[in-house]
C-alpha cells in the first residue's frame, strides 16, 4: 500500500497546491452585490474547500489568515465546513476501496452542507 498511496498522495497534493495560488483569495470584487453574488462566491469556496488538502486542525489558521485578508464571512464559513471533511487526495486514495460512486457521493454531501452554511453566514 505504501508503494501506491504515498506517490499517489504526493502527486495529487502537488497538483492541487500548484493551482492554489491562482484560486485564492476569493472575494466578491467584480462579482456584484446581492444574494446571487454571495451564492456564487460561496459555491466557489465550497468546491475549492472540498478539493484542497489541509492537515488536521490546519483549517483554523488558514481561515484566520483569510479573514485577516478580508474575505467575506460566507466564504470563511463554507471553508470551515468543507476543508476538514474531505479533499481530492483523500478521495483518490479511498476510491478504490469504497468505489467512485460512494466517494463522489460523500464529496457531494460535503458541498451540499457547505453551501447553505456559507450563504447563511453571509446573510447573518
Amino acid at each position: 500500500m505504501t508503494l501506491v498511496l504515498v506517490p499517489e498522495y504526493l502527486v495529487v497534493v502537488l497538483l492541487v497546491g500548484a493551482f492554489r495560488g491562482r484560486l485564492l483569495p476569493l472575494s466578491r470584487n467584480g462579482v456584484g452585490e446581492g444574494v446571487p453574488a454571495v451564492f456564487v462566491v460561496v459555491l466557489v469556496a465550497v468546491v475549492l474547500g472540498t478539493l484542497f488538502v489541509i492537515p488536521t486542525a490546519g483549517e483554523i489558521p488558514v481561515v484566520q489568515g483569510l479573514a485577516v485578508l478580508g474575505l467575506p464571512s460566507g466564504v470563511l464559513g463554507a471553508l470551515l465546513i468543507t476543508l476538514p471533511a474531505i479533499s481530492l487526495p483523500s478521495m483518490v486514495m479511498v476510491a478504490r476501496a469504497f468505489g467512485w460512486r460512494t466517494t463522489l457521493g460523500t464529496a457531494a454531501l460535503v458541498v451540499l452542507a457547505g453551501v447553505p452554511g456559507g450563504v447563511l453566514l453571509s446573510v447573518l
